[in-house]
């Protein structure tokens, strides 16, 4: 019966419980009794059908993306939200996806334990846009997939990681158009109309429009403004 019921929920999969839980149990540590530090551990009911040998790895990239603010920004949208993940489990589904996570039902599921480190980056961030936009179900996919994959360019851009949201056209400009980004992160607080405004006369949406047309597996998007980014930014 499981099986049965997560074939059904692929098509509006993103990728990539205790009824009093939250999905992130937050502790303060002391340090030296003088400093205080911040932890962040994921942890779920195990006999909820959850996987026990996904906690070790999400536990540890969870910790080291806490490392960037906007990751703890969205960690706080979680809270506030007294919000939760409903499983997370490991699944290999007929096309070989790395992950995905399913708004409907608030899962996240990865193909082993080992694709966790570089895919939990993604599916967290489909989780907090599933906040972001109040529901992410039934949206665009499109849509969703660009401003998650664009946003992880924004952040990573210094760590040399591969660019996840460029498309067949603007490729070159849309390099540009990150570093212009980021050069501006501290000196202007006008971060999302930064964004909005593109470069050389290609806005966000048209890098939307260049994405989707070399992904068409995502459909058509509807250039509904990007939640996520207006709420960080």
């Amino acid at each position: 019966m499981k099986k049965i019921i997560i074939l059904l929920l692929l098509p509006w999969v993103f990728s990539c419980s205790n009824e009093n839980s939250f999905p992130f149990e937050e502790e303060i540590i002391e340090e030296n009794d003088e400093s205080l530090s911040r932890s962040y551990t994921l942890y779920w009911d195990i006999s909820n059908t959850c996987e026990l040998i996904l906690q070790e790895p999400i536990n540890e990239i969870l910790s080291e993306i806490m490392n960037i603010p906007e990751y703890e920004y969205m960690y706080d949208l979680i809270l506030i939200n007294n919000t939760k993940i409903n499983y997370i489990y490991i699944y290999q589904d007929n096309h070989n996806s790395v992950a995905a996570y399913e708004p409907k039902f608030k899962m996240m599921y990865f193909r082993d334990e080992y694709v966790v480190h570089d895919a939990f980056p993604e599916e967290f961030i489909h989780f907090i846009q599933d906040l972001a936009y109040d529901g992410i179900y039934g949206r665009s996919k499109a849509d969703i997939e660009f401003e998650a994959k664009f946003f992880q360019d924004l952040l990573n851009l210094n760590n040399g990681a591969v660019l996840r949201g460029t498309g067949d056209q603007y490729g070159d400009l849309y390099t540009k158009w990150i570093l212009k980004i980021y050069d501006e992160f501290y000196i202007t607080a006008f971060i999302y109309d930064i964004i909005m405004e593109g470069i050389s006369g290609l806005t966000y949406h048209e890098f939307l429009e260049d994405f989707a047309a070399a992904n068409t597996s995502y459909g058509t998007p509807e250039h509904f403004d990007p939640q996520l980014l207006k709420y960080l930014y």
